[in-house]
């Protein structure tokens, strides 16, 4: 499996099994797991494998990006976010898991 997805999957776990809330647990997935995958933080290329359509590359750096876009971090971000944008922005992790799952190679 590929570190996209690995990372992506981590995410996922996280918000399906944190006894925090929804909100807090957010804030973890983005510090533990998609800050990895933030083209702005992250070390070198995160697409070398080239295994993804352009469009879900697009996908995922807008989420980084929403995700960072007051002051540039996640965790003031998202505390400025409502409850719907927070359920919204974690429908968005799961969707873009959901697309990237669909590309990786069968072992």
């Amino acid at each position: 499996m590929s570190y996209v997805w690995k990372q992506l999957f981590q995410a996922v776990y996280t918000l399906a099994t944190r006894e925090k809330s929804l909100r807090e647990s957010l804030v973890d997935v983005y510090t533990y797991h998609l800050l990895h995958l933030d083209e702005d933080t992250s070390p070198g290329d995160i697409f070398s494998e080239n295994l993804y359509p352009e469009h879900l590359k697009n996908d995922l750096r807008q989420l980084c990006s929403d995700i960072t876009e007051f002051e540039g971090t996640a965790e003031a971000t998202i505390h400025r976010m409502d409850d719907a944008e927070v359920l919204e922005t974690v429908e968005k992790i799961l969707s873009v898991y959901d697309e990237i799952t669909k590309y990786e190679p069968k072992n």
